[in-house]
């Protein structure tokens, strides 16, 4: 089963006694500020793990509907790396 932001609200709601209001708040603001931060270097956060990003290099891709090939050009994503204490 997947955890989506939803289940980790309503998970930390019920085991902290918080209004959902206030919990999806908290949960927002870091997701953001991570977010933000995360462009300025990597974002580590002990014994859980650390954010990054990294650069794809250019590469054929397909569509999948159509089966059509093209060039991508370099995209950036966000990576997660988990401690070794997970």
């Amino acid at each position: 089963m997947n955890t989506t932001k939803n289940t980790l609200i309503a998970e930390i709601t019920k085991n902290l006694d918080l209004p959902k209001s206030v919990v999806s708040l908290v949960v927002n603001e870091f997701l953001s500020v991570v977010s933000s931060k995360v462009k300025e270097g990597p974002v580590k956060i002990h014994n859980f793990g650390k954010f990054f990003l990294r650069t794809l290099k250019a590469r054929m891709r397909s569509n999948p509907k159509t089966g059509e090939k093209f060039m991508s050009g370099e995209i950036t994503v966000v990576k997660f790396k988990a401690s070794e204490s997970l």
